[in-house]
């Protein structure tokens, strides 16, 4: 199920078998190609979109499966940090500061260190205009993935996927500075380091070996190389 309100974006669904449902206004619903899936129209798509993800909240079917929460061996965990009673799984060796929050569907590997203040799986800034007034949020039910050896200093954002097939992945041996945002469904590779303050936005694919400077801004739905350098201050 996708949701359409431009017809520039009526390219991306050529070729396109994954989609079996399109909801689009009526301007989009002429220009649509002939195909295989159904088409709902409305005046506002994504808002039907953010209804449907939402009053799906807890249908077993579309959500992640649940489990208790499970830590590892050897763990160092302040009694200040929060970690969700469940859907939560922690490897060996893992260090946890004071006033670390860990939220549901978060998985965090081997060996890795987490410094006070940081967030991991907090809410995505997912939000759509309602009408001329109402805003409505999206309900975050993707996951957040840190692989080993990844080390996050103070007061760190790292958003949660959104949907139940989204997820945001810290790659393994990267290294976070402090401040740092990480939006939701951001990939990162292997043995990056971000420095303090860098903003990166949802949906973007950070290759290996990337250097990232302090405040550089990094939109969204962008892809860079591995190996790549963006300067301190630089707006990608």
């Amino acid at each position: 199920l996708t949701f359409l309100e431009s017809p520039k974006y009526l390219d991306q669904l050529i070729n396109n078998e994954q989609i079996s449902c399109v909801l689009c206004t009526e301007e989009v619903f002429d220009l649509l190609p002939p195909k295989p899936y159904g088409i709902f129209v409305t005046k506002e798509p994504k808002v039907a979109f953010y209804k449907i993800h939402n009053s799906l909240v807890n249908n077993t079917e579309y959500i992640l499966p649940k489990h208790k929460t499970i830590i590892g061996e050897k763990c160092k965990i302040s009694p200040l940090a929060y970690i969700a009673s469940d859907n939560v799984t922690i490897g060996n060796n893992v260090i946890i500061g004071e006033f670390v929050s860990i939220n549901e569907h978060t998985r965090i590997g081997n060996n890795c260190i987490i410094h006070q203040g940081t967030v991991i799986g907090g809410k995505g800034f997912s939000f759509t205009r309602q009408g001329t007034d109402n805003v409505l949020g999206l309900l975050d039910m993707g996951q957040t993935i840190i692989e080993d050896d990844v080390e996050i200093c103070s007061n760190c954002h790292i958003a949660r996927g959104t949907l139940p097939t989204d997820c945001t992945i810290i790659g393994r041996n990267t290294k976070l500075d402090a401040m740092v945002h990480v939006g939701h469904g951001t990939k990162i590779g292997r043995r990056v380091f971000i420095a303090a303050g860098a903003q990166i936005s949802g949906n973007t694919v950070i290759g290996n070996d990337v250097w990232i400077g302090v405040n550089a801004t990094i939109s969204k739905r962008l892809e860079v190389g591995d190996k790549a350098r963006i300067s301190l201050g630089a707006v990608v």
